[in-house]
């Protein structure tokens, strides 16, 4: 047990847990507690998983911090973080700290994802149907992380068909100091969409699209990205 009160195991496993469904329709797991570190993946959840994360931290994996596909739902609920993920973007091609594809695929993210990396999405990568949800008091940030966590994407990557929902409130969801080459903060690609609504973007640095860095056009007659208060 650590200082935090979290049991932490996985050192040295491919993936240090898995929740998928075989005959049943759901599979519904809560991890409480615990430092998930030292694997490749912390947490892979496919078909009809179901993750609550409550006062867990997943870190120091050296692929990515979470894989959701297949239908899966990921709650990350406001005392878990997900840190220090991924070895580098020239080895993680995309999500360091969330990866999530495929129709019907969700994440709510309560908590925190900082200093993870990938080529696409250090922190988040979305695409083919995941919706994520930020709510107010999240944060995906790479503040102090030494140099760009993404080539494109510090904080999250919107692929074709992924979708991001911000919806702060007053207590605002937070893009603090992502760095990458192109779209800092955020990255939107094709018929991937962004909603942001009381979200606020700190200190991005990139060549191009510091915070936002939308391109390949977007669903017809949909924004790429939206933005309100």
């Amino acid at each position: 047990t650590s200082p935090s009160g979290r049991t932490s195991f996985g050192s040295g496993t491919t993936v240090s847990v898995t929740v998928k469904t075989t005959s049943q329709p759901e599979s519904v797991v809560t991890l409480r507690r615990l430092d998930i570190n030292g694997a490749g993946t912390g947490l892979m959840a496919t078909g009809g998983a179901v993750v609550i994360l409550e006062n867990v931290r997943i870190g120091d994996n050296t692929l990515r911090g979470i894989f959701v596909d297949g239908g899966a739902y990921v709650d990350i609920q406001a005392d878990t973080i997900v840190e220090d993920n991924g070895e580098g973007y020239w080895d993680t091609d995309r999500g360091g700290g969330v990866y999530c594809n495929g129709s019907n695929s969700e994440v709510t993210l309560g908590g925190r994802l900082h200093q993870n990396t990938a080529e696409k999405g250090a922190n988040v990568y979305l695409a083919n149907g995941c919706f994520m949800l930020a709510v107010g008091g999240s944060i995906i940030s790479s503040e102090g992380i030494a140099s760009p966590g993404a080539e494109k994407g510090g904080g999250a990557y919107i692929d074709n068909g992924g979708e991001f929902y911000a919806s702060g409130g007053s207590q605002l969801v937070t893009f603090s100091h992502n760095v990458a080459y192109d779209g800092a903060g955020l990255y939107v690609k094709g018929t991937g969409r962004a909603t942001l609504v009381n979200t606020r973007f700190l200190g991005s640095a990139a060549y191009v699209g510091a915070a936002i860095y939308a391109t390949g056009g977007g669903t017809s007659g949909s924004p790429q990205v939206s933005m309100d208060r």
